[in-house]
């Protein structure tokens, strides 16, 4: 990782004892991010990484592992951070019954002691 992508929150800014983790979808604006010049942006999930400090990141696709993999590959060089990919097929990018399906199951991997709401 380098200067540039050092997260500006020190980690003694987390709270002691329970990790961070990042939950998201990963969206056309992340994949598009490794091809994307530094006027575009990196998307959302790497924007995310650099500026907060993570312990882990839990990632929801509803992309094969072809599309999403390569922009997995490129993320895991922007950061130190486990990246955790989970994929789940949805019926369309916008039937809320799946997204919700899916959040909840991958909510699971987090334990109640890691939620900040917990």
């Amino acid at each position: 990782m380098t200067t540039a992508n050092k997260p500006a929150v020190s980690p003694s800014a987390a709270v002691a004892g329970k990790p961070r983790v990042l939950v998201a979808w990963i969206g056309h604006a992340d994949l598009d991010g490794p091809k994307e010049d530094a006027t575009k942006g990196v998307g959302p999930i790497a924007q995310a990484l650099r500026a907060r400090v993570f312990d882990r990141a839990l990632l929801l696709s509803d992309y094969s592992p072809e599309v999403d993999a390569p922009f997995l590959a490129w993320l895991a060089t922007q950061t130190a951070v486990t990246l955790e990919p989970f994929r789940r097929a949805l019926r369309s990018p916008t039937h809320f019954g799946d997204i919700y399906e899916a959040a909840r199951a991958a909510s699971q991997r987090c334990p109640r002691q890691e939620s900040r709401y917990a």
